[in-house]
């Protein structure tokens, strides 16, 4: 854009040229010359340079807003970043524990003959959930800290 205005302004400038040249008329040669010319703009119209000004103020405008949303995005990641962590240690050790709590005593009851194995499958299936609870935090943080890298 920047270059857009260069352009435009030069066509306000005064332009000038220089040549050489060499002429020659029936058999008879050597008539050398110089040309020198001089260009200058009178009654320009100058909207092009207003409007590659424009243009490069609504491109800065737009790089300003990109970079506000870019700063807040990567913000909104920081604070996710501080909440899936926070949730992951308050409640990692507690979805382990009870996973294995649920594993051994259906387990247990399986052997003793005290559940059937439908409902030792559905009792293992909560065990399960506890941990693909855990994976699930677990991925999020993951992909938060990724993105966090991303922008670092």
């Amino acid at each position: 854009k920047k270059q857009q205005i260069q352009t435009a302004k030069s066509k306000y400038l005064p332009d000038f040229s220089v040549g050489y040249f060499t002429q020659s008329m029936d058999k008879v040669g050597g008539f050398d010359g110089v040309k020198v010319g001089v260009s200058i703009p009178i009654l320009q119209n100058n909207q092009g340079a207003k409007q590659a000004k424009f243009a490069v103020k609504i491109a800065e405008n737009e790089l300003e807003m990109t970079r506000q949303n870019m700063n807040f995005y990567y913000q909104e990641l920081l604070a996710k970043r501080s909440e899936y962590a926070d949730f992951y240690t308050k409640n990692i050790k507690n979805w382990s524990e009870q996973s294995q709590i649920i594993k051994k005593a259906i387990e247990k009851q399986l052997e003793l003959g005290e559940i059937d194995y439908l409902r030792f499958v559905q009792l293992n299936e909560q065990a399960f959930d506890f941990e693909l609870k855990k994976m699930e935090v677990i991925d999020k943080l993951n992909q938060t800290l990724i993105l966090i890298d991303y922008f670092n």
